[in-house]
């Protein structure tokens, strides 16, 4: 992120097989330092849902924190066009994030690739696997299991994307 600006990213996974749906985010600040990030199981019909309850959460814990100015990065883009649409399906849900949205005064919501979201994604297949859809899981710096990945992070290391 740009100096003195916060970055969230929120990622959500949803399986329609073993019903074990799972969120994850993390906020930096400017230099990409660990602010606080999160993961849990929830209960959710769609992968939309799901994608939008991360966003939500994250928003949550970003406004709890009062950690502004705020950049948010997802790489789920029909949540992303969500955000500025009427859905009555997810109305509830998008309302609830786009009041947070004001709260922060407007963020930029921006898209980014899978590969740019590898943190967020792994902590929302943690999140997938705890026991019961109440507890939330909050790390004040990186937990062991991302530890690769959050390395690889820092040190700025791309992944290739292939395309078809």
């Amino acid at each position: 992120p740009k100096p003195d600006i916060y970055k969230l990213n929120t990622d959500g996974t949803h399986s329609l097989v073993s019903n074990k749906n799972g969120i994850g985010g993390i906020i930096r600040d400017h230099k990409g330092n660990w602010i606080l990030g999160f993961s849990r199981k929830i209960l959710s019909q769609s992968p939309i849902a799901t994608e939008i309850f991360a966003i939500l959460q994250g928003l949550t814990f970003v406004v709890q924190h009062n950690l502004t100015p705020l950049q948010v990065e997802i790489d789920a883009k029909e949540v992303r066009r969500l955000l500025h649409d009427n859905n009555i399906v997810y109305a509830n849900l998008l309302n609830a994030c786009r009041h947070l949205l004001r709260q922060l005064h407007d963020p930029v919501v921006s898209h980014a690739y899978r590969e740019q979201n590898r943190l967020a994604d792994q902590l929302a297949k943690s999140g997938s696997f705890l026991e019961g859809n109440s507890i939330m899981q909050i790390f004040d710096k990186p937990p062991l299991f991302v530890g690769r990945i959050w390395d690889e992070d820092k040190r700025g290391v791309s992944t290739t994307r292939l395309l078809p």
